[in-house]
């Protein structure tokens, strides 16, 4: 008889009340241990013989004999249901994140994000080795279209900010890209809180000091120095000075270092001797999420990775939007 035929129907439910049936010796008590009807345990029963075409009891009466022929399904039965089990728990086991995953992250985001969605991720996938590269946000794309990177969390990069610049080859060429929407990023002017007037900024004390803008990162990028000249241009504010650094990360940790320079920069978490004003007035904010090669398969740890982000991340990023006052109540002429 062909395995798809013997399998068929409720074969397995049979099968475990035969066991059962066997096991207790009476037909009652197999009906209670398998919360059903003692007519539904002579059903299996009736069931299974017919499609093994063998009779399994020596008789219908309450006395529970099995053939030699039951005897033989018996001892054969355990083994297949434990092999059953194994294969059962085998494939839960493989379901669960494990394994390693790699995340690429801008450093400025990395700082203020990272440590709660790191934090709830190693609690729900504890046998996943979570490994972390933090860079510029060119760079953290380049990783995700070389594949060093499974997920990247940051500007989206069907943006306006050159971000999938970053995504070509030489041949001019990118990876099909998913991308999952998290929330709005708001540009900031952060100012010396040391510098602070006493009768408060006004556009000519800003423009006197010195700004640290960053590079354009790759060639064709709008992010750069020429996006921030455009800011400042549209604030009414020209800098005495400008100082160029590689990325919007060394912006920020040299304007904080000089303690006396301004910066423009997206969210930035903690101010470190800085008053931030935001421009969520005045700019389109840059769209954050996470970025990964969209591929038939994606592994049980990245989906985690996912949900935990979507999970966390919106209302961080909701909550850093209302942290800081509007710049347009900050400049006066």
């Amino acid at each position: 008889m062909p395995l798809e035929e013997i399998l068929g129907g409720n074969f397995l439910l049979w099968l475990r009340t035969f066991q059962e049936l066997a096991r207790s010796g009476n037909w009652s008590a197999a009906a209670r241990r398998l919360n059903v009807t003692r007519a539904a345990v002579k059903y299996s029963i009736r069931s299974l013989e017919e499609r093994v075409k063998t009779p399994l009891l020596a008789s219908d009466s309450d006395a529970v004999v099995l053939t030699d022929a039951g005897r033989s399904l018996l001892d054969g039965s355990f083994a297949v249901m434990d092999e059953i089990a194994l294969m059962l728990e085998q494939a839960r086991h493989a379901a669960e994140p494990s394994g390693t995953l790699s995340v690429a992250v801008p450093t400025l985001l990395a700082r203020q994000y990272l440590g709660r969605v790191l934090g709830l991720y190693s609690e729900r996938c504890p046998d996943v080795s979570v490994s972390v590269y933090t860079g510029n946000t060119e760079e953290c794309f380049s990783r995700i279209r070389n594949r060093t990177a499974d997920v990247m969390f940051g500007p989206l990069p069907d943006t306006d900010f050159g971000s999938g610049v970053a995504f070509k080859d030489k041949k001019g060429s990118a990876p099909e890209l998913e991308s999952v929407m998290l929330g709005d990023d708001f540009w900031m002017l952060a100012l010396p809180a040391s510098r602070r007037p006493s009768g408060g900024w006004t556009r000519r004390d800003v423009s006197g000091l010195t700004f640290v803008l960053p590079e354009a990162p790759v060639p064709g990028a709008t992010l750069g120095h020429a996006w921030h000249g455009r800011i400042l241009d549209k604030l009414g504010i020209t800098p005495e000075k400008v100082i160029k650094a590689d990325s919007g990360a060394a912006c920020w940790f040299l304007a904080c270092s000089l303690g006396s320079a301004a910066v423009i920069n997206s969210q930035v978490g903690s101010a470190d001797g800085m008053e931030c004003h935001s421009l969520r007035d005045m700019f389109p904010p840059r769209k954050l999420g996470l970025t990964m090669i969209r591929d038939s398969w994606r592994s049980p740890a990245e989906d985690a990775f996912i949900e935990v982000c979507k999970d966390v991340l919106p209302k961080l990023i909701s909550s850093s939007n209302e942290r800081y006052p509007d710049c347009s109540m900050l400049l006066v002429d």
